[in-house]
């Protein structure tokens, strides 16, 4: 503002709002310009006497009230500054934040040690599992379930009757075959106390065996093997539905559910079924040789199913289907492959070679030889691993690039799964040993 703007302004300088943009270039320039200052005290006293509707008024009292304005107009001013600094502040307070709170909640890995070891008293044919506060493991010489504190190792119960095959967990409850007056059932397992909840009398299923396959999704119990598919609800222990397939199609995995349909592969398709009650709602048929795998894998993301064909004497292939459709997208080697993990972007084949593949585009990231074992456990960007190539080693890998982070020698190897939690490793060893390793 000039001072001619400035002088057309003077007759209604009061009747401005503070926050009017030219009410606050008036004040700025009046508090600036000494030459406008003393137009002020030039101004004819009937102009201020009428502009304050007091006939009364004089040029100085009016002047004085020129000069309040002017205060105010810098205390405004002054708040406002004051303002947009702290709000400045205040965003760049946030911005850091955000910052140290990302960079906190990325966890970083301690360095790898010993929280505590166990003995057995007998071999083990399965991993552990992890119960809440406990760890529950089997002792395949004896055929009971022991669990033991995750914190100190210590036995908190075992159970008084024999269980055998496999045995999996939601936590609260754990599933598992055993023998209760003198039958082979399947039982739930209260996970506090050891004791049973339900056994499930599989007798009264048609060709039952015992060493059909348990897998626990959602709220169902599945069971497989050869032919053969039954759901259980586990919070009863009732059978919701069975199916058996014919021979010549007998299953090759344990299912992979996606919304309300199940997903199973046969020895020569893949099966969407209706999960409320077995129904096949579409299929498609594998291009394999019959009898060719063994056994295959099955694994599910977003909109992509993604199978491991385990091989009996040749090289297993890693093949990514497109869920609607189930039309192939992509298909790769996968050496001698037994198992395979996927997280986050890409997907983590396990053989003596641990092969990492995009899972979009099937595309290497990277590979690490590990021995003939490679027993792993991921968490966050790491991989946790028992190494067969240096053996008796644990060993911590960055997800991304395979670069080895740290590594932990034991006193034995691991011939099973690594399981973990929040801040420990547990695994069990070939001589009876169970570890906890400490991770974060």
């Amino acid at each position: 503002m000039n001072c001619n703007e400035f002088k057309n302004l003077i007759p209604k300088w009061k009747n401005e709002k503070y926050t009017d943009k030219k009410s606050i270039e008036f004040y700025e320039h009046l508090s600036s310009c000494v030459n406008c200052i003393k137009i002020i005290n030039q101004i004819e006293v009937a102009q201020i006497a009428d502009f304050n509707k007091n006939e009364n008024c004089d040029i100085s009292q009016s002047f004085i009230e020129v000069n309040k304005e002017i205060q105010k107009f810098k205390q405004i001013k002054y708040r406002k500054n004051n303002i947009m600094k702290l709000a400045a502040s205040f965003i760049i307070m946030a911005a850091l934040f955000i910052l140290l709170n990302n960079k906190t909640n990325k966890i970083s890995p301690s360095e790898l040690s010993i929280k505590w070891k166990t003995n057995l008293f007998g071999q083990t044919d399965a991993p552990p599992i992890i119960c809440h506060d406990k760890i529950v493991i089997k002792n395949s010489s004896k055929n009971i379930l022991i669990a033991y504190d995750k914190v100190n190792g210590k036995e908190i119960w075992k159970t008084s009757f024999e269980v055998i095959g496999d045995f999996i967990t939601d936590k609260d409850k754990i599933y598992s075959w055993g023998i209760s007056n003198n039958k082979i059932n399947l039982l739930s397992i209260n996970s506090k106390t050891g004791d049973v909840i339900w056994e499930f009398d599989c007798s009264k299923i048609k060709k039952y065996s015992r060493n059909l396959k348990l897998t626990l999704i959602n709220n169902a119990i599945y069971l497989t093997e050869k032919q053969q598919l039954f759901s259980l609800d586990s919070t009863t222990g009732t059978l919701n539905w069975s199916k058996v397939l014919s021979k010549e199609n007998g299953l090759l995995s344990t299912p992979v559910v996606k919304s309300s349909s199940l997903f199973i592969a046969t020895r020569n398709k893949i099966l969407e079924l209706n999960i409320n009650d077995g129904v096949v709602k579409n299929e498609k048929k594998l291009i394999v040789k019959s009898g060719l795998f063994s056994r295959n894998v099955l694994n599910i993301s977003k909109d992509r199913i993604y199978i491991l064909s385990k091989p009996l004497k040749t090289q297993g292939k890693l093949t990514c289907y497109n869920l609607s459709t189930l039309k192939k997208e992509w298909e790769r080697n996968a050496n001698y492959a037994t198992n395979f993990e996927i997280v986050k972007d890409n997907i983590f084949v396990r053989a003596n070679t641990l092969q990492v593949f995009n899972k979009l585009t099937g595309s290497s990231v990277w590979s690490e030889i590990v021995g003939g074992c490679g027993v792993l456990a991921y968490q966050d960007d790491l991989i946790y691993l028992i190494n067969d190539k240096n053996k008796q080693q644990m060993m911590t890998l960055d997800t991304n690039s395979g670069k080895v982070i740290d590594s932990l020698s034991l006193s034995d190897t691991s011939c099973n799964e690594i399981i973990i939690d929040e801040t420990s490793a547990y695994l069990n060893t070939n001589n009876g040993s169970l570890y906890a390793i400490n991770i974060r």
